[in-house]
């Protein structure tokens, strides 16, 4: 079994998630170097998986993204996998960051008249689900990676299934 918080999984005075699954069993992870999914918290209580994701809904999503679809894979025996498609994006916009965590960005993707398709990265924060619903793929940035150019081509993932 896999039992799903989401919310109350940050390091607020109302976030308790953290402290009750470590009350009742072992939290073995809180806190991941990822944007948006950082509240992310793996534990054990009563023999089964806990996943603690935030609850802005962009960083919950993201939080499944990164853990919990591996955590059901695991369960199942199966390979663990993303079903996302990939294709080749050069970006319409450049994309500052800071190298230190890895990083999903969310993308508007059309097709060029010629080359990789265009991709608009969406600006918005974890509790901007739009950012989300008007998303064709998004970006995984890796933690050591720095800012990227406009016109810079670089690999996305699909929602539509690969």
């Amino acid at each position: 079994d896999l039992v799903v918080f989401s919310g109350g999984s940050s390091v607020g005075t109302h976030d308790l998630v953290p402290k009750i699954v470590g009350e009742v069993g072992e939290l073995t992870l809180h806190g991941l170097k990822a944007k948006p999914a950082g509240p992310t918290g793996i534990g054990f209580a009563a023999g089964r998986t806990v996943l603690l994701a935030p609850g802005y809904p962009v960083a919950s999503w993201a939080a499944w993204e990164f853990v919990g679809r591996a955590i059901i894979q695991k369960m199942l025996g199966q390979a663990l996998r993303w079903p996302h498609a990939r294709t080749q994006v050069k970006l319409t916009a450049p994309i500052s960051r800071r190298p230190g965590r890895t990083e999903i960005i969310r993308l508007s993707i059309h097709a060029a008249s010629s080359g990789p398709a265009l991709a608009t990265p969406l600006a918005g924060g974890a509790a901007l689900l739009s950012t989300l619903t008007k998303a064709d793929g998004f970006l995984l940035l890796p933690e050591g990676m720095g800012s990227i150019d406009t016109g810079d081509v670089q690999e996305a993932l699909l929602f539509a299934t690969a």
